[in-house]
């Protein structure tokens, strides 16, 4: 499991001739980094004197944030393993031997379907870390003022894993023959790019005013 491997080791099987570990699985890293790096900003803010200030109401918001981002946190490292695994299964399929037309429509049809699956890993990754934005931004707000740079920080790495996450998309979709679906997953891409620049560039300016 990749999750489990220490960052010497994650950062060696990365930089060696094995096809996987690879791009997929640094965006997902990337993502856990960013959600990790939020928590961070909560724990230390939870037991300060200026949290237990607050209303009720912004204390259960922030213990919310710490959850979800906790949680994200952890999907992110499980997809990190997930796209080594599809993208291996890839290429067992590519791999296979054909001996004649039957044989040849059945792998091109698996292959179409383990693009699919492939994508599906970042996929994924890009629509759970766009999420983690909204986390990031209640940690600039409530969270402990020492660490907003690391807020900006957490929101910069978040934006290079959703990027990251939807180029490993895209490099997938000419492989896949059916257009509308194509088609429908570059829509959702473009969007969720959009709207992180936008989320990320806020976030900064709240960063930017806060250390002066």
């Amino acid at each position: 499991m990749l999750k489990d491997l220490t960052i010497k080791n994650f950062i060696e099987d990365l930089a060696s001739s094995k096809p996987a570990p690879g791009g997929g699985s640094v965006s997902a890293f990337s993502a856990a980094i960013a959600a990790s790096l939020c928590s961070m900003v909560f724990n230390l803010t939870i037991n300060k004197k200026a949290f237990k200030e607050l209303n009720e109401e912004i204390k259960k918001i922030v213990m919310n944030a710490l959850e979800n981002s906790n949680k994200l946190k952890d999907d992110f490292l499980d997809l990190m393993n997930k796209d080594a695994v599809e993208f291996e299964k890839f290429i067992d399929i590519y791999k296979q031997k054909v001996n004649n037309d039957e044989e040849r429509k059945a792998k091109e049809e698996s292959l179409e379907e383990a693009y699919k699956k492939a994508l599906g890993v970042p996929l994924e990754v890009a629509r759970k870390a766009i999420k983690v934005y909204d986390y990031i931004n209640i940690a600039c707000d409530y969270g402990n003022k020492n660490l907003i740079s690391d807020g900006g920080v957490s929101a910069m790495t978040l934006q290079t894993a959703l990027e990251s996450a939807v180029l490993n998309v895209r490099v997938n979709l000419p492989g896949i023959k059916d257009e509308n679906y194509k088609a429908i997953i570059i829509l959702e891409c473009d969007a969720i790019i959009a709207e992180g620049l936008i989320k990320k560039e806020n976030i900064l300016k709240k960063v930017y005013n806060n250390i002066g």
